[in-house]
């Protein structure tokens, strides 16, 4: 989603991290990596997550700054959607279903959702609300449970390899995204009936 729908980098919340603690990139990089996980799953927020941030690097800034530039630099660097890939899932959604298996957490959820960045998709798993993200093996099979859908009918589409790579191991056929026009000569030779 983060790199197929909207337009902004993958190391987005390293960039934000790094700019809202006044640390280099290759420290925000650090800190993401480190504490990322409960947040992505949903056990804790953003406020939580800046707070224990916070903590680990001893920043002299209060909390409710740190907060705001958290969402702040998010949205600032995450203000575009691709119109071509919405307009083609939209175009999908008319032969299949077209479901949205996201790493994301609440406020770049809440902030994407209010400007309809989801609105195409007919069903919607969210890791932060799931308790699971990609590449999980398990992401996978709990979405086909909860979905109704099998693995050999389904096509996953990411950007990042590693979560192809997840959806291949649960069993999908899986797309690496890097551009429209090859993500449709790779589902017609997938066989799915892609509209022009």
């Amino acid at each position: 989603f983060g790199g197929v729908v909207l337009i902004h980098s993958n190391t987005i919340c390293d960039e934000v991290l790094a700019e809202t603690f006044s640390v280099s990139l290759e420290r925000g990089h650090e800190l993401w990596e480190a504490h990322a996980t409960p947040l992505m799953e949903g056990k804790e927020s953003s406020r939580e997550f800046i707070a224990r941030v916070k903590e680990v690097e001893g920043s002299e800034q209060d909390i409710d700054t740190l907060y705001q530039g958290w969402v702040d630099g998010y949205i600032a660097r995450a203000q575009g959607i691709d119109q071509n890939v919405i307009e083609f899932a939209d175009a999908l959604n008319d032969t299949y279903g077209v479901y949205l298996l996201t790493n994301t957490l609440d406020v770049h959820d809440e902030y994407n959702q209010a400007r309809g960045a989801y609105d195409q998709f007919e069903k919607i798993y969210k890791s932060f609300e799931g308790g699971m993200r990609k590449p999980d093996v398990r992401i996978y099979h709990k979405v086909f449970e909860e979905w109704g859908i099998t693995p050999e009918e389904s096509v996953f589409i990411d950007d990042m390899q590693e979560n192809v790579d997840g959806a291949k191991e649960a069993g999908m056929e899986a797309v690496l995204y890097t551009g429209l026009p090859q993500l449709k000569e790779d589902l017609k030779k997938l066989g799915v009936t892609v509209p022009e």
